[in-house]
């Protein structure tokens, strides 16, 4: 049974980094776009760009379905 016991703690302290390493990297990813203060520029620039992209689409879709 010992060795199961450390075989299972050896796994969970993987996953427990893993999760750990994960959730910096996003923490580290989102202070580029977005800080106490608000959004950055390149947060802003990604946001309007968000924005195009959607509208784009939306005029895109409603013109397939006018064709139709």
């Amino acid at each position: 049974m010992s060795i199961i016991t450390e075989l299972f703690e050896i796994v969970s302290a993987v996953i427990s980094s893993l999760v750990d390493a994960l959730i910096s990297a996003v923490n580290g990813i989102t202070g580029l776009f977005y800080t106490e203060s608000g959004f950055t520029f390149v947060g802003v620039m990604l946001l309007i760009g968000l924005g195009f992209t959607l509208v784009f689409w939306a005029f895109r879709f409603i013109r397939g379905l006018i064709r139709r």
